[in-house]
């Protein structure tokens, strides 16, 4: 039997705003890891179109369905540990000492990449409505059958007059926990008027042919 790479998602803040192209940056993944900000049930239902779905609640996140998510997740893939928590402020434990991998958090809307102590700590960035000059973005979490842990910064190129939805690598934004490179990370944070967001939320036109062009598959177990 041979054994691959298990694949995470990592998306947060879409704050109600699913894009047709964090769909297509998640295809392929066995695993997608909502941070918090949500926004919307319907958020959760168009991503369980593309894989299941393990997500927590951040401190925007209001309503009844809201009730049924947990304030932090942990998760076991490819035999290693992952904690999930919406602010990485508010971590009050070494994870290292805990036997965590990495740390999956949202909140600052600032894509990160960084390994402290042996553990990658990781922020996707928004997927969400733009907000000051912050880029658009997911993670992607890779987990090797040796155990090691790598994640990338996914940006994401907005349909505009393309026909197409796509993503793109951002670069430098990688990081390993057995890599001995320096750990990098972005911060990028110039206040600006918010632009107008084009509807691509659930049910909208531009959803509906993104589903339409092949994202209703749902991946194989990602145990």
């Amino acid at each position: 039997m041979i054994r691959t790479n298990t694949v995470i998602g990592l998306i947060a803040d879409t704050h109600g705003l699913l894009r047709p192209e964090a769909l297509v940056a998640l295809r392929g993944c066995h695993l997608i890891v909502h941070a918090g900000d949500i926004g919307t049930a319907e958020v959760l239902e168009g991503l369980r179109q593309v894989a299941p779905v393990v997500a927590i609640q951040g401190n925007n996140d209001r309503g009844i369905w809201v009730r049924q998510l947990p304030d932090t997740a942990v998760i076991q893939a490819g035999g290693v540990s992952l904690y999930v928590l919406h602010n990485v402020n508010d971590l009050d434990f070494d994870p290292a000492a805990a036997g965590f991998r990495a740390v999956v958090a949202g909140h600052s809307h600032r894509p990160r990449v960084e390994e402290q102590r042996g553990v990658l700590f990781i922020n996707p960035g928004s997927a969400g409505p733009r907000r000051f000059r912050l880029p658009m973005t997911i993670a992607r979490l890779r987990i090797a059958p040796a155990k090691k842990v790598e994640a990338e910064i996914v940006g994401l190129t907005i349909l505009g007059a393309s026909s197409s939805a796509t993503a793109r690598k951002v670069s430098p934004l990688r990081g390993s926990v057995h890599t001995s490179r320096g750990a990098e990370s972005c911060c990028v944070h110039s206040p600006t008027k918010r632009r107008g967001i084009q509807d691509e939320s659930p049910g909208s036109r531009a959803f509906v042919e993104c589903q339409r062009r092949g994202l209703d598959n749902t991946c194989p177990s990602w145990l």
